[in-house]
């Protein structure tokens, strides 16, 4: 059995979320009236490396098809995003996903309109203009294009009925050329959104019957970690902890878990650099960093890193970026 010491870093006082000031928080009252502010903008394709690796781990190690749960889904793009990806390999609707997050932030989902940012890393892959890069090439980002407007057909002013329709298209309209909206009939059958907080989740899912569990770029929400340089609290690593056996529980074996590559989740800053090590990923010698609290946790709680993703380009507060952080676990055992 492996012991952790989780009181080696012990604050008394625990960060709470704080994202008023940007576009995309929502206010969240907790079961002990306490509100917190959650951030839950994101944008289709994100993190494109990952949402790739686990379209074809799903496809090669669930061949008949399994349930997929996305925790802190937002308003829905990363969802939508992997039933796209696995179009081809889902004809008879085998791969199921359902997006969770708190009631307040899937009501913004009432008028389901997206738009498609050009300055967002992930959506310029469904630009015309898009030449390719080491993720997907021009030729696959086409293809993938063909995918995405089959479900999310491209909507004008005039397509919709009601005012508050209009309104929001308007909204959305100052910032990005296209708008999109999903296509019921299509997207029937293999995508909803529920209400649901992934420290629920062995209330919420069945054991054993959900192959991948993705709670991507958002357990610093849970660590109240907001920024690098900042570390949780022993209160705060508790909670993640015991989240961490609770997924072990309900995923079968070679089950997946999915947090992302967003380094407040893994606690890494400059701080760090030290303790990187390098490790072969896809036949390159890459700077990766696994070994933090988080990561510690993870590998007592049943789990092993199977894919790394490089920290996200743009990232504050780091000079060198050039690392990757372990993005998807396995579940290797039973704790």
């Amino acid at each position: 059995m492996i012991n952790l010491n989780l009181n080696i870093i012990n604050y008394t006082k625990q960060i709470l979320p704080s994202f008023k000031g940007y576009e995309g928080s929502t206010t969240i009252t907790k079961s002990d009236n306490q509100d917190i502010n959650v951030y839950n903008k994101t944008a289709f394709m994100r993190d494109f490396e990952t949402l790739k690796f686990t379209r074809d781990y799903l496809i090669k190690n669930f061949p008949n098809g399994t349930n997929i749960a996305e925790f802190g889904c937002s308003l829905g793009q990363k969802p939508y995003s992997l039933m796209i990806l696995l179009d081809k390999y889902n004809n008879k609707k085998k791969y199921k996903i359902t997006g969770y997050d708190f009631p307040e932030v899937l009501a913004k989902m009432r008028i389901p309109i997206y738009s498609i940012d050009k300055h967002s890393l992930g959506e310029e892959i469904l630009l015309d203009n898009f030449q390719g890069s080491e993720s997907i090439t021009k030729n696959e980002a086409k293809e993938l294009r063909e995918t995405f407007f089959k479900y999310m057909p491209v909507y004008r002013i005039d397509d919709f009925s009601t005012l508050q329709e209009k309104r929001h298209y308007a909204r959305l309209k100052k910032n990005a050329d296209i708008i999109v909206r999903p296509d019921i009939k299509q997207t029937k059958d293999i995508i909803k959104f529920e209400p649901g907080d992934i420290l629920d989740i062995d209330n919420i899912i069945k054991s054993k019957n959900t192959g991948a569990v993705i709670f991507q770029n958002a357990l610093y929400h849970i660590l109240g970690v907001f920024y690098t340089h900042q570390y949780p609290t022993s209160v705060s690593l508790e909670k993640a902890f015991t989240l961490f056996k609770k997924v072990n529980k309900v995923l079968p074996q070679n089950g997946i878990f999915v947090i992302g590559n967003l380094p407040s989740d893994h606690t890494y800053s400059d701080f760090e650099l030290p303790y990187c090590h390098e490790k072969y990923i896809n036949n390159k010698l890459k700077k990766v960093y696994d070994s933090s609290k988080i990561h510690n946790m993870l590998y007592a709680s049943g789990f092993e890193p199977i894919f790394y993703e490089k920290i996200p380009d743009g990232t504050i507060y780091l000079k060198d970026t050039d690392i990757y952080l372990p993005s998807v676990w396995k579940k290797v055992k039973n704790v």
